[in-house]
């Protein structure tokens, strides 16, 4: 016995519309925004000195005296300056005595300072992703005379600072 067998195929077609869409595609690469800000952490006070004619150090290394301090921290930032400006002179009970002001920076709070030159403060190329840097303010008053009245002698340091 012979079997035959045969396959039909239907085909139903229907006339389809061709679409074509194109999505864009974007991809914005930033560096974190930089952000940096100064704190102040202490006044200066060189303590209770009798007038002489010789000079009094507030070193900011904290040999003598307590040194003011403040600290500057920032995040995501490549560079940072910090200026500051010394009065020449401390004024009080009528009378200025002059000042030379000094000051010193460390990475930690309590120890290794060293002394800056100058009124400015860099540091470039940073590649941490956090930073903490500490100043100590001090300086020298030029003997403390006799014509200078007891009381309390002072003076305002202006200091700047920026980072990106």
């Amino acid at each position: 016995m012979k079997f035959l067998f045969l396959l039909t195929t239907l085909v139903v077609t229907q006339d389809v519309a061709a679409q074509a869409a194109h999505v864009g595609t974007n991809i914005v690469l930033a560096e974190p925004a930089a952000s940096c800000a100064l704190r102040q952490q202490t006044d200066g006070d060189f303590g209770a000195v009798r007038r002489s004619a010789s000079d009094v150090v507030l070193d900011p290394a904290g040999l003598r005296g307590t040194p003011g301090m403040f600290s500057f921290a920032g995040t995501h930032a490549n560079a940072f300056t910090v200026h500051i400006t010394f009065p020449p002179a401390l004024a009080g009970k009528g009378a200025l005595l002059p000042w030379r002001g000094t000051w010193a920076q460390s990475q930690t709070p309590h120890t290794g300072f060293a002394p800056i030159a100058g009124a400015t403060y860099q540091q470039e190329d940073l590649n941490e992703t956090s930073f903490a840097y500490y100043f100590r303010v001090g300086g020298t008053v030029s003997g403390p005379t006799h014509h200078a009245k007891p009381g309390v002698y002072r003076a305002r340091i202006a200091v700047t600072a920026s980072c990106h």
